[in-house]
């Protein structure tokens, strides 16, 4: 185990791009300057359901796109058509107040898996026992996934909690890993004395 969370941490750097260019994991709405965050074009999943959320973009475009285009909207795959040409019939200051920048979490869990890779390297040429990697993995790994969660907006709270799916997992996988990795440590300690031992 303590050679694979090596693999699981440079997977989850690479799969986390491929969530970046399909757009799911995505983040909240951020501040405008943020460099933390990235505009989304209009026909992406964030796109369509964080900045279009509650707004009537067919009005829109039969409002500013020209009369010619307006069968779009009764086309099969007329929607995701339409939404492609949102930047270019839609007003500049309109569009920037729609299409705010969210957090780009993907790329974020993307640096989060590329980071754990080489602290957990570290630790693997340091580690005293085996399992110290895969522990070390787990416990920073849940802090960050925690973390991140803070600012993605694709999930809702859970079971009437005021935490997400993927935090409540992060929780007990670090209360998990790190109550072990504390009884490891004080286990040379601890276990003599318990048992009444005493060194001759």
């Amino acid at each position: 185990v303590d050679m694979l969370v090596l693999c699981v941490a440079l997977g989850l750097g690479f799969t986390r791009i491929g969530c970046f260019l399909n757009g799911c994991c995505y983040g909240t709405v951020c501040p405008p300057n943020s460099i933390l965050g990235i505009q989304f074009p209009p026909e992406s999943i964030p796109g369509q359901q964080v900045s279009l959320r509650g707004v009537n973009w067919q009005y829109l475009w039969l409002k500013h796109a020209p009369t010619q285009l307006h069968a779009w909207l009764k086309e099969p795959n007329g929607k995701q058509k339409v939404l492609q040409h949102f930047p270019k019939y839609l007003p500049p200051e309109l569009y920037q107040q729609i299409f705010k920048p969210i957090y780009a979490t993907q790329l974020m869990s993307s640096a989060k898996g590329f980071i754990l890779l080489l602290i957990l390297l570290w630790v693997y040429q340091k580690k005293k026992y085996d399992g110290q990697v895969f522990l070390a993995f787990a416990i920073l790994y849940s802090i960050a996934r925690f973390s991140i969660e803070l600012l993605r907006t694709d999930t809702g709270p859970l079971w009437n909690t005021p935490f997400t799916d993927g935090q409540l997992v992060s929780i007990a996988l670090f209360l998990v890993c790190a109550s072990l990795w504390i009884w490891i440590q004080v286990r040379p300690i601890a276990l003599p004395k318990l048992l009444g031992l005493r060194k001759q």
